[in-house]
Parts: structure tokens; sequence; C-alpha cells
């Protein structure tokens, strides 16, 4: 029963019922009700088999769209299939205002055919005609491609993959394209990573530690159990399918981004760090190359030079490699 407004809409397939339950049948309703509001049917079909066990002396208002359009309602453009409809009209209980209902057969209503018979309908917006094989129009939205999941390996620029210790921290277990991201012998290393870059993530404890990127504080960016402020744009791409996540980190994100924390354990959570360009390598003494930040202007490695390596090293921005060859040129230096 209807009470309100139906549009651009269908009913295929078959009813099968006995007369005395329901005595009003139609193919797309019932009864069109004009009670407490306007009943308005516009733009629909439908193709649908009756199937009724009659009862003697029984009522029974049976129409191939409409079983009963009640006064002071609206009936107009509909169409319907007359060979598979065992109903002899359209709309048994007519009143109303009832405007272009037509009777169509199969091969009028379906396929290619269907936008020629069925001219009321918008076929260049609001229809799709289906062929091949022919059969009844749908709605445009329904015709649209759905996105697949991912099937196969997620690409990224550098691949992170993360573990838990127990419940008390991360550890970074390998790196993939970008040894300078992050220890892989601390517990929640600080990850220091690039704007441009693609970064996969395989969390390999996501069943009880799901990953989540958060700002200063603490509101959630990108997110593997919440929603987070990016998952939406498109230039970040983000991707969560089970273990593995995947990300672009964009200016916007990389402003933002702060820290990265297992939803459930919170002491489990880490440092991030943006590294902006290239760090600068100069010839240093004792014929090593160091970052140019830790050379002083007279082109030794002072103390504060040495100590500002040491800070680094404790803070995870350099490797004890290039904390060695500082070391080296401090030594060397005169």
């Amino acid at each position: 029963m209807n009470f309100g407004t139906i549009e651009d809409s269908y009913a295929t397939g078959a009813i099968d019922t006995t007369e005395g339950d329901f005595p009003v049948v139609g193919g797309l309703v019932g009864r069109n009700s004009g009670f407490e509001s306007d009943g308005v049917i516009e733009r629909c079909f439908a193709a649908v088999d009756f199937s009724i066990d009659t009862i003697e002396d029984s009522p029974l208002n049976l129409g191939g769209v409409i079983g009963d359009n009640r006064p002071e309602t609206e009936a107009s453009d509909l169409y319907w299939d007359t060979d598979v409809s065992n109903a002899d009209v359209s709309i048994d209980g007519y009143d109303g205002t009832i405007t272009n209902i037509t009777g169509l057969s199969t091969a009028e209503i379906q396929g290619e055919a269907a936008a020629e018979n069925m001219d009321a309908l918008d076929f260049d917006e609001t229809w799709d005609v289906v062929t091949d094989p022919a059969d009844y129009p749908v709605l445009a939205w329904q015709d649209e491609p759905v996105d697949e999941p991912t099937d196969g390996e997620i690409e990224g620029d550098i691949t992170i993959t993360l573990n838990n210790v127990g419940v008390s921290a991360w550890e970074v277990t390998s790196i993939d394209g970008d040894d300078d991201v992050a220890s892989t012998i601390e517990d929640n290393p600080t990850l220091t990573l690039k704007p441009g870059e693609r970064y996969v993530i395989e969390n390999d404890g996501r069943d009880g530690h799901p990953l989540e990127f958060r700002d200063e504080t603490g509101g959630p960016l990108l997110s593997q159990s919440n929603s987070g402020e990016f998952e939406d744009d498109s230039e970040v791409e983000w991707v969560n399918e089970d273990d593995e996540l995947a990300f672009t980190l964009t200016e916007e994100l990389a402003d933002a981004i702060n820290s990265y924390i297992c939803t459930i354990h919170h002491q489990m959570e880490g440092d991030i760090q943006i590294s902006t360009e290239e760090d600068e390598e100069v010839e240093a003494p004792g014929d090593v190359t160091i970052p140019a930040e830790y050379v002083r202007d007279n082109g030794q490695v002072g103390p504060s030079g040495l100590g500002d390596a040491a800070a680094d090293f404790r803070s995870n921005k350099i490797d004890p490699g290039t904390l060695g060859d500082v070391a080296a040129a401090f030594r060397n230096s005169s």
C-alpha cells in the first residue's frame, strides 16, 4: 500500500497468494491510497506473474500495475508486461488522476526496445536498457561498475613490517625500500617518513593490535579500527585490507601526522618524524663523508657536532654507522 510517492521504480518476479489474504493485489502496489496524504506513482513498470488461489464470493482487485487506485491519488507514466502478467487490466480499482498507463509485450519492454516504447522514462540519466541478453531495464545506479577488492599484492615505494612485542610495544621487523625509515632493534621506534612517498605497512599483529596514525592531539588520521580524517582523501589513497594498509604521505598529511599507536594497548606507541629533504653530506677530517649539519663553519667536527650526532642517534635519526663516521671525523679534527 502506498501513502506517499513512488517514482522511477520497478517490480519483477511473481506473487503467489490466496485471494482472501490480500483482496487488493497489483504488480507494483496493491493500493495507491490518498488517505491522509496524496498517493503518487509515476515513471515505473511492473512485470509480475500472479498465482492466486481464488475464494468463491471473495472480492478481488487485481491489476498489472496497481490493484486499487483510490480517489485523490495520481498514477502516471506506468508500464506493465502483458505477456507475463495474467491480470486483465493495468489498474483494477480505477479512480483518481490516471494518465499514460501502457501495456507492452515482453519483447517491447526488454532490451533496446524498452527505450523506444517506454518514452516517459529517462534513459539518458535515470534508466539503462539491458542487452546481451535482452532483459528488463534497470536504474542507472544499478548498472554502475562496482569497485572490486584488491586481489594481490598492495604496491608502494616503501614497505614496513610491524609486529607486537606482547602488549607492551611495537617492533619493526623488516623494511624494504628505505632502511632509514626506522630502527629494527628498538621497541616503539621512531618512524621517519618522507612526503610524496607511498608506504605499505604490514601489521603482523593486526588481529589483536589494530594500528592507527594520529595527530598531536590524539585524533585519528588513518586507522585500522576507527574512522580517520584523511581516509577519504583521494591523494592519500588509503587502503586498509586485513593486515595490510597503504597510504601516500601528502604534504597535508605530513603536517598533521605525529605518532602511531595500537588502538587497544596504548603503551604500544611510537613517534613519527618527517624528513623534508635529503641531508647534504660533506667530506670531513679523516676522509669520511658525514651529514653537513655536524660540521662547523671551520670545517671541523667539534664537541657540539659530536653531541648533536649522539642526540640524533638516541632519537633514531641516524644509524650507528653515521655516528661512527662523525666520531672518526671528531677524532681527526684539529
